[in-house]
C-alpha cells in the first residue's frame, strides 16, 4: 500500500497533500526537549465559538437579556502518527543490532511519547491548523484508540483550549 501511494505522488497526477498541522511548546517545554511535534494526518479539526448569555429573571416570569461574553476557544483535532510518513522519506532508526536481527524505533509511538511528555507539562502550546492558528493554548484532554487496523500507526483525540492570561503590575502611590 505504502508502494503504491509513493508511486501516485511520483507521477503527480494527484494533488491531494497530507492536511498541514503541527504543535509547538511555548517557553519553557523549549528547553526540555519537546520543541514541536508534526502531524502526519490530521484526517478531523472541529473548530467553535461559544458565548455565555447573561439571564435575569424578573416577576412577571420572563427572562431578561443584558449582557454577551465570548468564552476562550476550544479546538479538537483528531490525528496520526505512523511509522511510514508520507509528507518525507525517512529512514528507520536502528536501536538495537545483535548481527541476526535488528530492531528498529517505532516512530509513532515515539512522537506519541513526546505528545504525552508535553501534555504533561501543562504548559502553554501554539497549534497550527490547516484553518486557524491558535498562538496559545492549552492541552484540556489527550487520548488514544487502537485496533486491530491500527498497526504501528497511532490515532489519538485531543482537546485544546484557548489561553488567556493577565498580568499583575503594582503600582505605589505616595
Amino acid at each position: 500500500m505504502i508502494g503504491w501511494i509513493e508511486k501516485a505522488f511520483q507521477t503527480k497526477k494527484h494533488d491531494a497533500e497530507p492536511i498541514p498541522a503541527s504543535l509547538f511548546a511555548i517557553g519553557k517545554s523549549e528547553k526540555n526537549g519537546v520543541g514541536g511535534i508534526e502531524f502526519d494526518l490530521m484526517p478531523d479539526e472541529s473548530h467553535g465559538l461559544d458565548f455565555d448569555i447573561s439571564e435575569h429573571p424578573v416577576d412577571n416570569g420572563s427572562t431578561i437579556t443584558d449582557h454577551i461574553r465570548l468564552k476562550p476557544r476550544e479546538c479538537t483535532v483528531t490525528g496520526m502518527f505512523t511509522c511510514h510518513p508520507i509528507r518525507a522519506y525517512t529512514t528507520d532508526k536502528v536501536i538495537i543490532d545483535d548481527g541476526q536481527e535488528a530492531m528498529y524505533e517505532n516512530r509513532a509511538l515515539t512522537l506519541y511519547n513526546q505528545l504525552e511528555t508535553l501534555s504533561k507539562k501543562m504548559s502553554k502550546v501554539r497549534l497550527v491548523t490547516d484553518m486557524i492558528t491558535y498562538p496559545t493554548m492549552l492541552i484540556k484532554s489527550l487520548k488514544t484508540k487502537r485496533d486491530k487496523g491500527s498497526g504501528e500507526s497511532i490515532t489519538f483525540t485531543m482537546t485544546l483550549r484557548e489561553f488567556k492570561g493577565v498580568d499583575i503590575n503594582v503600582t505605589k502611590s505616595d
